[in-house]
């Protein structure tokens, strides 16, 4: 089994998981190779308990590591974000970490002294698993997104572009998904309203009224209402993109993040990703994602949840409004320089 120093100078090993109890972390050997063939770095098991390790929090906080940048896709679901690493990690000089676990254990700890003081090393060490490359790119889990600020702190080098889908294709993913899309929305909402400061003059009986649909739109809406908040507390570090404009300008959209995180791309490289299989197919189930998507609504139409999204969009109309809040929200990747 390999030692606690040769984890944290193989750029093979990565930080996976912190145990608060015993202020420790799991490191996974998960090989450039083996990561590729991930949808999430989160799901990984190991295959042989040699490629598991735990290392102290002292030996991690007290470590110094040297990585390339670490910058950021954050985003609001369901708006291809998945995708977007994936095409991220093809261009040469960039390598793209989908959904680390790690991430999501620091913002269970976010409230742990120990846990917020080794942050930078714990993001050096996934910024060195793209040993050979300019940068790394991470995309968290957006159940991550309250801890955004402590990411951009812990690396004043560190940039992010903020992903986000609309209203209507949010609920319709929410609704393709079934009962456990509409699970899924309550219980992001819960945990979007612990780390997303907001009075919705909503009490608790209020909110256990809600249907499932309109729980979900309050945790999109709340996402929203983070990253107009984030754009103008970091406004040179952020840029932000609507999924459908991801959709519609593929090329401008990774030309535009790859300028904005310092690593060159000939147009060449670009199109040739774009072009390439990685498009044309689902990037979470896999197989062809027009006729996927076309199945999943196929299989969740219906009169009266088409007439519940529409409502439902009115009524968070009101509420932006309310909030002065709009889309599209400020500092665009593909009007800005980086």
């Amino acid at each position: 089994m390999a030692t606690a120093q040769e984890v944290l100078v193989d750029p093979a090993w990565l930080p996976h998981q912190y145990d608060a109890a015993q202020d420790r972390v799991l490191f996974l050997h998960i090989p450039k190779d083996m990561r590729e063939q991930l949808t999430f770095l989160a799901d990984y098991k190991p295959a042989t308990a040699a490629e598991a390790v735990w290392v102290a929090g002292a030996d991690v906080r007290g470590t110094a590591i040297e990585a390339p940048p670490v910058h950021y896709v954050f985003h609001t679901a369901f708006c291809r974000s998945t995708l977007m690493v994936k095409a991220l990690d093809q261009l040469t000089g960039i390598s793209g970490l989908s959904e680390p676990m790690i991430v999501n254990n620091l913002q269970a700890n976010a409230g742990n002294a120990s846990a917020r003081a080794m942050l930078p090393e714990l993001m050096r060490l996934l910024g060195r698993s793209s040993e050979g490359d300019r940068c790394t790119v991470v995309k968290p889990s957006n159940f991550a997104n309250g801890i955004i600020p402590a990411l951009l702190d812990a690396e004043g080098q560190s940039r992010a572009v903020l992903l986000y889908g609309t209203l209507r294709d949010f609920l319709d993913s929410v609704a393709r998904k079934g009962l456990q899309g509409r699970i899924w929305g309550r219980r992001q909402l819960r945990h979007n309203q612990q780390i997303i400061p907001l009075e919705l003059g909503m009490d608790e009986r209020a909110m256990y009224e809600l249907t499932d649909m309109q729980a979900a739109a309050l945790a999109w809406l709340l996402h929203i209402r983070q990253f107009a908040t984030l754009l103008e507390k970091f406004p040179s570090r952020l840029r932000a993109l609507e999924a459908n404009e991801f959709n519609a300008k593929k090329e401008a959209s990774l030309q535009g993040m790859a300028n904005f995180f310092g690593i060159p791309a000939t147009t060449e490289s670009i199109r040739a990703v774009v072009d390439g299989p990685l498009f044309g197919s689902h990037a979470k189930l896999g197989g062809d994602y027009q006729a996927t998507i076309a199945d999943q609504r196929a299989a969740a139409n219906s009169k009266v949840t088409e007439e519940e999204i529409e409502q439902i969009g009115q009524w968070i109309e009101v509420i932006m409004s309310q909030l002065r809040l709009t889309l599209p929200l400020s500092h665009p990747l593909l009007s800005s320089e980086a």
